[in-house]
């Protein structure tokens, strides 16, 4: 009894100071209704849903297959119910979810992002930390930048202010301490606010959060920050938002947080309650609620036709979800609904925390609203309004076969021992935060073991798969199964195979491998079948072939499907296609210029992509500019890879050799190969040159693109702005908008 009074004590102590300023604030806003003029109002819900898979009641994390599971199952309900029940502008009913960033796993975000991509929802930021000790301002923001740029170049999620700059995001504190008010538990950052803003948070969606130690004087508005960034707790304070105002990001969503009158007594005296808009099974949606929830008019002053309801849930208590999602949600709606047709007195308007900061930006710039304005909103309006300023990246629907862009590993060869190591995390780094699927890591007899180099780019990324070369005269079959398996088992994280059939005639000598070219696909035909069927199957694997010979052979560990790897096969040859044919892999090729193949197209029936480099900035002249000091000509190159041709049989290099110079204009480039400076042809050019040639080439049905080894960060993101232009280009060319 005593341990309960206790309790009860302190959190009436950390209450009291939003409960002493709670009279003046019902005093003043039954002032202001008495002032309002009638009319309908807007009711705009947001359901910031805290969706952690990884946790259960019990405080349990869960293994991936039973998030996964977990998952499924809501994304059903959350197609089911968004299906049923729209709003007056004809959208469905959604929620925002904040994934943890801790709990990041590739394949649930996946999941999440094709719910997104159907317009059920949009995928935000949410983050716990310094729980066990308290964090710093340093690995505070290191975790949200690579959290949001994996949501944005990995998963597609995430906005950008008027569709252009880099990716920003709403954020919801994990264990309520924003800001560090939580006494320094469960964060410790007091500068909190200050790296959400740098780092692109928009605004947060964490309050209420009464009867907890966190909870601010400042309740039912949406506001800013009152106090300077880098102090404890600025956002105890802070001016309303208002029309014809800028706030300073990021600005406050609070939920309604009000006191109720519903019957509760003691004796004859009545007895609170504290209405903090929690969704969950002892606090299902219902109208009596709703009357709390309007009664806190949450909303932009100046616009009191407008008024924002913000709940929160955490989706995986599985008791709680009839009433974020199920059917105890859809009674509610479905009688909202019924009572705004029925009385006239309110619009429903459902919306995601991007779109209603972009209502809310919108209603800043309305100093006077002309009738003309109001009647736009009347007839749907409001929903125009949601796209306007943050542009939803997943709001761009899934192509069918989508474009998937590898860079390529730093070089062992001549690189410094001490430093090479570093420079492959930081690469790879860079290839992740600018939305490369992987990154190609080559190999032959003078470089470091590739495998070793996959192992670093995975400990120093969070998605970015790696694309190992393989050559079968290196290690068995079953070696390379057994390497898929144990990366999946230890980081359950994909890779990539890139079959080598051959490589330079003296290497091969070398380790008298005499197999001719031709027949040295038929043997990796054998040496990739036997692959996958260890990877496929727990079951025993027999193979008996011209080259490779298993009898009763076992995989383990066993690896999920959902990072099987995938297999390329490099070869532009007729017997390097056909084996990409028979294993059912993605042939990649050293492409030629994207109008010669439009008379002789690439076969159709064949996965294919292109190894090329690129070279970009906003003009042409930039472009070559930077081209010509990064390639100048060099005679002493030239001779060598005239030298090098002569102790290959690779088709590819004979290919390219005999080209002559394109056109004037077309941005397919030679130089760099003729030069003995790298292995592929480049594009170089302007954002939309290079992007319509790439175009050029996925509309004849190459989608996996290898860009040669980045040379700086600056590079890579200069690449990323083609990539996104060429994400649009096919999308419009499948006409799925």
């Amino acid at each position: 009894m005593r341990s309960k009074q206790a309790e009860f004590l302190t959190k009436l102590r950390w209450s009291l100071p939003w409960l002493m300023r709670y009279p003046f604030w019902a005093a003043k806003k039954r002032l202001g209704q008495l002032l309002e003029t009638a009319g309908p109002r807007h009711l705009i819900f947001v359901v910031a849903n805290h969706f952690e898979p990884s946790w259960n009641q019990e405080r349990i994390p869960l293994d991936w297959a039973i998030q996964r599971s977990k998952l499924q199952h809501w994304s059903k309900q959350a197609r089911q119910i968004g299906r049923a029940i729209r709003d007056f502008d004809s959208m469905p009913f959604c929620h925002t979810y904040f994934f943890p960033a801790e709990q990041y796993h590739p394949s649930l975000l996946d999941d999440l992002a094709e719910l997104q991509a159907e317009g059920f929802g949009e995928i935000e930021i949410h983050l716990h930390h310094g729980v066990r000790k308290p964090d710093t301002a340093d690995d505070l923001r290191r975790s949200l930048e690579t959290f949001r740029d994996v949501l944005a170049e990995r998963h597609g999620c995430l906005s950008r202010l008027n569709g252009i700059g880099p990716p920003m995001y709403a954020f919801v504190h994990g264990n309520l301490a924003l800001g560090n008010s939580r006494g320094g538990r469960c964060c410790g950052v007091d500068s909190e606010f200050q790296v959400l803003a740098e780092t692109g948070c928009y605004a947060d969606f964490s309050l209420p959060t009464a009867p907890d130690q966190s909870q601010v004087p400042r309740i039912n508005t949406i506001y800013q920050c009152g106090r300077p960034l880098h102090e404890r707790s600025p956002h105890r304070s802070g001016r309303s938002l208002r029309v014809n105002d800028s706030p300073a990001l990021p600005v406050l969503f609070t939920g309604p947080l009000v006191l109720g009158w519903h019957g509760r007594r003691l004796g004859r005296v009545p007895i609170p309650s504290i209405e903090d808009s929690v969704l969950s099974a002892s606090r299902p949606p219902n109208l009596d609620r709703l009357r709390d929830w309007r009664r806190a008019g949450i909303g932009i002053q100046g616009r009191a036709d407008w008024s924002f309801i913000k709940l929160h849930c955490h989706a995986f208590f599985t008791e709680d979800q009839p009433s974020m999602i199920g059917d105890s949600m859809r009674l509610f709606l479905e009688e909202l609904l019924e009572l705004a047709d029925r009385t006239g007195e309110f619009k429903v308007h459902f919306a995601t925390a991007r779109e209603a900061f972009n209502i809310a930006m919108a209603a800043e710039t309305l100093l006077e609203v002309s009738p003309a304005l109001n009647g736009e909103l009347m007839q749907g309006g409001l929903f125009e309004m949601k796209a306007e300023i943050l542009t939803g990246v997943g709001k761009i629907p899934k192509t069918k076969t989508p474009v998937e862009i590898f860079s390529t590993c730093p070089q062992s060869n001549g690189a410094a021992p001490e430093d090479f190591r570093d420079n492959v995390a930081q690469v790879a780094r860079w290839c992740e935060r600018y939305g490369c699927k992987g990154m190609l890591i080559y190999t032959d007899n003078s470089m470091v073991d590739p495998w070793l180099l996959a192992q670093v780019v995975i400990e120093n990324t969070t998605s970015l798969c790696p694309l190992v070369a393989v050559q079968p005269i290196y290690m068995h079959p079953y070696s390379v199964a057994k390497m898929a398996a144990s990366f999946g088992f230890l980081y359950h994280r994909q890779l990539y195979l890139n079959m080598v059939a051959g490589g330079f005639t003296n290497d091969l000598e070398a380790l008298n491998d005499l197999t001719p070219h031709d027949r040295r696909y038929d043997r990796l035909v054998e040496y990739v079948t036997i692959i996958k069927r260890l990877l496929e199957s727990s079951g025993p694997v027999a193979l008996d072939g011209e080259f490779y010979k298993v009898d009763k052979l076992r995989m383990t560990p066993f690896l999920p499907p959902e990072i099987f790897p995938g297999v390329f096969v490099s070869g532009s040859s007729d017997a390097g296609l056909e084996a990409a044919r028979t294993i059912g892999a993605t042939a990649i090729m050293y492409p030629k210029p994207a109008g010669e193949y439009e008379s002789e197209p690439p076969d159709q029936t064949i996965e294919s992509g292109i190894r090329v480099g690129i070279i970009v900035r906003e003009t042409a002249q930039e472009a070559w500019d930077v081209a010509h000091r990064r390639f100048p000509p060099d005679r002493k190159g030239e001779i060598t890879r005239e030298l090098a041709m002569k102790v290959s049989d690779s088709v590819w290099h004979k290919q390219i050799s005999a080209l002559g110079a394109p056109s004037d204009g077309n941005p397919y480039w030679l130089v760099p190969f003729q030069s003995y400076k790298t292995m592929c042809p480049y594009l170089v050019g302007s954002y939309q040159t290079v992007a319509a040639e790439l175009g050029r080439y996925v509309g004849l049905g190459f989608h996996t693109f290898i860009l040669d080894i980045p040379p700086s960060e600056e590079e890579l993101y200069h690449t990323g702005v083609v990539r996104e232009h060429i994400l649009k280009l096919q999308v419009a060319r499948e006409g799925l908008q």
